[in-house]
């Protein structure tokens, strides 16, 4: 199939409104907040009103993936609505394909006037950072990168000291005047700054520095399936002993029952603030006017393990980890304070989504379905199965692990190790601490899934 340049957009004739009609788009992103961690999906250990106030206000999914646990390759397919293996973000640090059309591009070639706040890790991680010097006009993909001053180039790893300044940036740009829509997308870092709350590398200025000797009795409960199950994979072992790309979980055999609930506690403290810095640009959205005439969607790039099996942070395919956030919001158009259940959704999905709330002509490559029809509060989106992709290990690329979950079950398989299956009906057993794989009164099902597997990769990945 040939790809799709600039050049081509324009001459197929993205635009079927007049770009004076068309809505302003805001793309609001975390990074590594689990689909339960958001009060408005219930949990009681964190409040995230700003989250809560879009949900009455919009749509959420229930049912919501990532299309690969890792920052990278999950934001490719966000921006592309390709899986990882089609834009060549497989692994973080890979350059993203040239010939894959990216979302900037698609509507600065619309007529948008596109820009993109905070992280983008495709690869670079911060292109509009600064500190001291003056900040360099900045331009890829179609996006333009909005400039954001840092005290330090020490600080830019962390969220906490990111966010804010990101929001504050976002913020800027809303006020600007503009001539034609825009698509704003604001990518901020928490709740990620978790990962060196784990090895214990937070800079001793850090807030979270203050949180670490709270009172037990204010900590979280362990969850439900805090522990392994007896039939956990070998390859999943191997992965908690990986010590490069993801070293966090190797930090974690020595934790106490106090420790596991201190970095519950830390976690949601992180994801409030997420919550504040966003709430900051959705403030200043409703005080330009602009609410009427913009689709807000929120996500994450991935989830995060939440002492679930022992696991933190990323790179496995547990429901916590490739379970995101997904909000949507347009008034009067998408019904509000509404919770789609039916639908399985991913991140691949949001390209062809907006796309067709705006009335563009999506690339035709790509592997995401519109869910156009499920926010007008119609029939939920026809999709039987959904997939994720896991690359855990940047020295031996053999190491891959797959998985697709159909309305009720969910079937993993690793490449290599002992008992390379999982299968949980997650009806059931929500938690995944019980693997049917080898219950013969699952073996059709699992013939099934496997066959998924199997011809969404030679669709995919060949």
């Amino acid at each position: 199939m040939p790809s799709l340049t600039r050049r081509s957009f324009a001459a197929g004739g993205l635009a079927l409104a007049a770009p004076r009609t068309r809505p302003n788009i805001l793309l609001l992103m975390t990074d590594q907040q689990s689909i339960s961690a958001l009060s408005a999906a219930g949990s009681p250990y964190l409040r995230t009103p700003h989250f809560d106030r879009l949900a009455e206000q919009g749509t959420r999914f229930a049912n919501s993936w990532c299309a690969s646990p890792v920052c990278s390759p999950s934001r490719s397919a966000i921006v592309s609505g390709c899986y990882p293996t089609r834009t060549g973000v497989v692994y973080n640090g890979d350059p993203y394909k040239p010939e894959v059309p990216c979302l900037g591009e698609i509507f600065e070639a619309a007529g948008y006037e596109t820009a993109w706040a905070g992280k983008w890790h495709l690869p670079g991680p911060f292109p509009g950072a600064y500190t001291d010097d003056s900040p360099q006009p900045h331009r890829a993909r179609g996006f333009e990168f909005l400039p954001f001053k840092m005290q330090s180039r020490s600080e830019i790893a962390y969220g906490d000291f990111t966010d804010d300044p990101i929001a504050r940036a976002a913020a800027d740009f809303l006020r600007r005047p503009h001539s034609k829509p825009f698509l704003l997308a604001v990518s901020i870092h928490n709740p990620h700054d978790i990962c060196y709350w784990v090895m214990d590398k937070l800079p001793p200025h850090h807030p979270a520095r203050a949180e670490f000797g709270v009172a037990p009795d204010k900590l979280p409960p362990l969850p439900g399936n805090h522990l392994p199950g007896p039939q956990e994979p070998e390859f999943i072992g191997m992965c908690r002993r990986r010590d490069h790309y993801g070293e966090e979980n190797t930090y974690t055999p020595k934790w106490d029952e106090l420790r596991w609930r201190r970095y519950l506690y830390g976690y949601y403290r992180m994801t409030e603030r997420a919550d504040a810095s966003l709430g900051l640009v959705l403030q200043t959205l409703r005080s330009q006017g602009l609410d009427d005439n913009t689709i807000v969607m929120l996500t994450s790039d991935h989830g995060e393990g939440m002492a679930a099996h022992r696991w933190v942070v990323k790179l496995m395919l547990w429901q916590e980890v490739v379970s995101v956030p997904m909000i949507w919001r347009w008034p009067g158009k998408i019904p509000a304070d509404r919770v789609e259940k039916r639908s399985l959704v991913s991140g691949i999905d949001i390209v062809p989504t907006l796309c067709d709330l705006a009335e563009i002509q999506p690339p035709r490559v790509q592997h995401g379905d519109s869910l156009a029809p499920a926010l007008r509060g119609g029939r939920p989106l026809k999709r039987e199965s959904l997939f994720a992709q896991l690359a855990p290990d940047t020295k031996d690329h053999s190491l891959q692990g797959r998985a697709v979950r159909t309305g009720k079950y969910k079937y993993i398989r690793f490449s290599t190790g002992g008992n390379p299956e999982l299968f949980h009906d997650l009806e059931a057993d929500p938690g995944e601490t019980r693997n049917l794989a080898k219950d013969p009164s699952h073996a059709a099902r699992m013939s099934k899934h496997r066959q998924l597997l199997d011809d969404w990769t030679k669709k995919t990945e060949t």
